[in-house]
């Protein structure tokens, strides 16, 4: 009983900080005297070396929900399932962080569903199945290299279009802390 009590713990935790580290735009920014926010060359360096273990941990974290978890996707479907999640959180971290928290929260919310509320963990004869159907299924590299650059992306469009021109017109650009009013 306490290792199962410990086992939902970690998970959940596990799951919190996946979710917020995947609801918000990761390039860190620095307002400058005149005003205007801008990533520096260290921020972007910073950015690119650790998105790809970012996209990695999320796309992870909630495949293995998908997996250990009861449910009636195929292996193919976890795999896109895991994907579609992620990628549509962090389309959604560059449009609307509101939007994004609310999306992104559905990964401890599906470990809550799937694994306490829905029965459980799969039966071994099921987890064979579902990793035979994967085995089956060409899940390559390719994918990974998509997600990332749809990442890339969404971040330049992001910083070119709304940090750089956007914001400097008034608008309100997710991931721009509001400055207090002088």
């Amino acid at each position: 009983m306490l290792g199962l009590v410990v086992a939902i713990c970690l998970a959940t935790f596990v799951s919190v900080a996946t979710y917020r580290a995947m609801q918000r735009p990761r390039l860190r920014l620095t307002l400058t005297p005149t005003g205007q926010w801008r990533a520096g060359r260290g921020d972007v360096v910073r950015y690119l070396l650790s998105i790809p273990f970012l996209l990695g941990v999320w796309v992870s974290w909630l495949f293995l929900i998908l997996l250990f978890g009861v449910n009636n996707l195929s292996g193919a479907e976890v795999v896109q399932v895991a994907c579609a999640v992620v990628l549509a959180s962090r389309t959604l971290a560059h449009l609307s962080l509101d939007h994004a928290h609310e999306l992104a929260k559905s990964v401890p919310l599906t470990l809550v569903t799937l694994l306490i509320i829905g029965g459980g963990l799969r039966t071994p004869e099921a987890f064979k199945v579902i990793l035979a159907q994967m085995q089956s299924t060409p899940v390559s590299v390719e994918v990974f290299v998509a997600l990332l650059g749809t990442e890339l992306a969404l971040t330049a469009v992001w910083y070119w279009i709304g940090v750089r021109w956007l914001a400097i017109r008034g608008w309100r650009v997710p991931g721009i802390p509001t400055l207090p009013a002088s």
